[in-house]
């Protein structure tokens, strides 16, 4: 009979529901875990190759909390930079001093960054030291710089003189140009 207790010599049968939990709830608990273990290690900016893009919401000497970098889609609106070059040793230079990066201690490296803009691109933050980029609309009052020319696979600055007002900035490695001039009002 169900809910009573066993009769004298009768074997105890554990109920097949509590057996079932005890083994599947510990394997879905190690999955889920296994899991959050993946993502957070793959979205982590150490796995970052040249060419992938980060979302950098504060450039900082030390990370922590909401400010962690973390490795995203080069089309997704936080990807804010993209690796130009990666060192495993974090005292390495970068391949001119206007890359911005980022140095992780453990395991050590370094991470020489440029902003992820395409021509026609407005960008508030471009200024700061601290701020991450943050790709905004041009006829945004923030919008401190337009890419009115992006150059990809040269590293020359006079391909900006034909545009009136433009700031070159180049890098070598890998070859990009950026034409920045102060966003013009829509």
């Amino acid at each position: 009979m169900q809910g009573f207790p066993p009769a004298p010599g009768e074997p105890i049968r554990p109920k097949r529901k509590l057996v079932w939990l005890r083994i599947v709830l510990p394997v879905v608990v190690v999955i889920a875990g296994a899991i959050v273990g993946i993502v957070q290690f793959s979205s982590s900016p150490v796995n970052a190759a040249v060419g992938d893009c980060l979302s950098v919401p504060k450039f900082t000497t030390s990370f922590s909390g909401d400010n962690q970098p973390k490795k995203v889609d080069c089309g997704a609106a936080d990807a804010n930079v993209k690796v130009a070059a990666k060192y495993d040793d974090g005292n390495a230079a970068c391949p001119a001093p206007d890359y911005d990066h980022l140095t992780m201690e453990k395991p050590s490296a370094k991470l020489c960054v440029v902003i992820n803009a395409k021509q026609g691109d407005c960008f508030a933050n471009v200024t700061s030291k601290t701020e991450g980029y943050l790709k905004v609309s041009c006829a945004d009052p923030k919008a401190e710089a337009e890419f009115a020319k992006v150059v990809e696979g040269k590293a020359d600055e006079q391909l900006c003189a034909e545009i009136e007002g433009a700031t070159p900035l180049s890098y070598p490695e890998p070859p990009i140009t950026f034409c920045l001039r102060e966003p013009k009002a829509t």
